[in-house]
């Protein structure tokens, strides 16, 4: 069984981190919606975890649930998604199952994002490419502009010097 650590967001300003053991996960996501229950990592358990958790029998695991969970949503949520201990039970049955296809979605996902991430990476490089083209044609037409600026400049000088040499020679 797996110790899951996620983030509640219980409103905008309020995150609020939590460790629960995998079967709590359902309840927490019931009780404050599933958008705002967000997995941050998944870990085995510890030895010492283990043998607590062996110790104890479904049975003391639902009430432990019913004693963390007693009233109002937070109730109503946990007999929701477990609404007595056979069905605690039946998801710990199930539990190999759903662990096999959570780590086969989970490995597509990260395929997926690595996907997007390396197209993402070659959209940069085009549009860094595409910056430095757009930065030299500039750079180019600058210096026309520039050159253009400077004849223009020395034809004023010559036509003004023209003027005083034609003053003087009067």
């Amino acid at each position: 069984m797996d110790i899951v650590k996620l983030i509640i967001e219980r409103d905008t300003s309020t995150k609020v981190p939590v460790e629960v053991n995998e079967y709590e996960v359902p309840v927490l996501r019931q009780l404050h919606g599933p958008g705002r229950v967000s997995e941050v990592s998944r870990r085995d358990m510890t030895d010492d975890e283990q043998e607590r958790f062996d110790s104890k029998s479904w049975e003391e695991a639902y009430e432990h649930l019913q004693l963390k969970y007693p009233r109002g949503a937070a109730s109503e949520a946990l007999l929701t998604i477990y609404p007595n201990l056979e069905a605690l039970i039946a998801w710990s049955e199930s539990a190999p199952q759903r662990a096999k296809a959570e780590a086969s979605a989970q490995r597509k996902a990260d395929a997926a994002q690595a996907k997007a991430d390396a197209a993402q990476a070659e959209a940069d490089r085009i549009a860094t490419e595409s910056r430095a083209a757009a930065d030299a044609e500039a750079a180019k037409a600058a210096a026309a502009a520039q050159k253009q600026v400077e004849k223009d400049v020395q034809k004023e000088t010559e036509a003004a010097d023209k003027a005083d040499k034609g003053g003087k020679a009067k």
